[in-house]
């Protein structure tokens, strides 16, 4: 586990199958999610179920807030990497748990196996740096130009490092012919 001032980065790759991985975790008290074939509508009415969540549960203002931008960062994600091969388990994941005194975001997906590399290489990257390393990658990542931002700058994983007190744990499945990507965020409520 790489510290990142109070931010951890997790491999969870270390041979678990993803169902059994999933069954580990521990029972939320409260839960809304969508895990089945990939569906934008259903992830965006997930999305939509999560922010009225939010706001029926009285919660602290800028914790809700900061719960539903990480969801819509996932769910953006998933809409982004998404990639369908037949012979593979074409699923996504977007739930959103309240585990106690913490919000815990989760999205996964199939992605292509150049979007794995990819993503792996970033992450390693983002494991390596402190606080102000990475606000110093935030602002160079932003000033690359509209075209290099496009796909795959990594502005979304930066900006989850960059808030303090989240838990980041991801997992990458390799399938046939895709990877599957599970990535999971723990945010004080």
């Amino acid at each position: 586990m790489n510290v990142l001032t109070d931010i951890y980065f997790r491999d969870l790759s270390g041979g678990t199958r993803f169902e059994e991985f999933i069954s580990q975790l521990p029972a939320p008290d409260a839960a809304i999610g969508y895990f089945g074939s990939y569906d934008s509508g259903r992830l965006n009415a997930t999305l939509q179920e999560m922010k009225t969540y939010l706001g029926e549960r009285g919660a602290e203002l800028n914790s809700a807030k900061r719960a539903y931008s990480m969801a819509v960062e996932c769910f953006d994600n998933i809409r982004n990497y998404y990639s369908f091969h037949p012979a593979d388990k074409n699923m996504a994941l977007l739930s959103l748990t309240v585990e106690g005194n913490h919000y815990c975001i989760t999205a996964g997906n199939s992605i292509s196996r150049e979007d794995a590399f990819h993503l792996r290489k970033r992450l390693e990257i983002l494991h390596t740096l402190n606080a102000e390393e990475l606000d110093r990658e935030f602002l160079e990542t932003l000033l690359l130009p509209a075209r290099a931002r496009a796909k795959g700058a990594g502005l979304g994983l930066i900006l989850m490092a960059r808030r303090k007190g989240n838990f980041v744990d991801h997992y990458f499945e390799e399938l046939p012919h895709t990877s599957f990507f599970y990535i999971r965020i723990k945010l004080a409520a």
